[in-house]
């Protein structure tokens, strides 16, 4: 008996894998949409959760729809009272999205207001980051082209008037220009800015990520 008699293989297995490879690449599609849909509603709720209204955006923290692990690193930076964390390692271990995720799942119950800057690109000048900030933070009372002529010192001080005391959590992404390789410590906007961070009177936590660990020796860092 010849069960596959009248059968050629060679166009019935072509076709055969075009039908299984359609299936696949459908539930291929239908995977990704939903991951896009699920991206987007995190990504909305995280940020409508400000309670300080702002016409002006920050940068977009990236997404972590399939979070796992990371509990006690998440609790530190929960549960400290540290003013400043620094969050640091090897590219690919997950220091931007341990900070996104800590957005994400923290802010809306202990925080009014977040902000995210990613300072990885050299040519975005530290002081048109912190310029940005306080446009945003204050709902453009201070514009951009106000402020140009002012130094990081006097920016970084104007910041912290109109931060006040609220109770707002700031991540910088991505420092790694900024940091000193010889002393392992920020340098030039970054110094300055964490040096107010641990010096004044606040109730705003500060998150830094980047690669090259940090010696910082200071009441209230981590």
């Amino acid at each position: 008996m010849t069960i596959y008699k009248g059968i050629d293989f060679n166009v019935l297995l072509p076709e055969f894998h075009q039908v299984i490879d359609t299936n696949l690449r459908d539930s291929q599609i239908n995977e990704v949409h939903e991951n896009i849909v699920q991206n987007i509603a995190l990504l909305d709720k995280t940020l409508n959760t400000n309670k300080i209204n702002s016409a002006y955006n920050c940068d977009t923290p990236p997404s972590n729809t399939y979070w796992v692990g990371r509990k006690s690193e998440l609790d530190i930076l929960e549960e400290s009272s540290f003013k400043a964390c620094f969050i640091t390692g090897i590219g690919g271990q997950g220091k931007s999205g341990l900070a996104a995720h800590f957005i994400s799942s923290k802010v809306i119950n202990q925080y009014d207001y977040w902000d995210w800057r990613d300072c990885k690109e050299e040519d975005n000048r530290f002081i048109t980051i912190i310029i940005s900030i306080v446009e945003r933070l204050t709902n453009g009372k201070y514009r951009s082209y106000q402020l140009a002529r002012e130094s990081v010192s006097g920016i970084i001080n104007l910041f912290f008037e109109e931060l006040g005391d609220k109770k707002a959590l700031f991540v910088f992404d991505n420092i790694d220009n900024y940091i000193d390789l010889v002393n392992f410590y920020p340098s030039r906007g970054i110094k300055e800015l964490l040096n107010k961070v641990l010096s004044n009177n606040h109730n705003s936590k500060f998150l830094f990520t980047c690669r090259p660990c940090c010696w910082i020796r200071a009441t209230g860092t981590g």
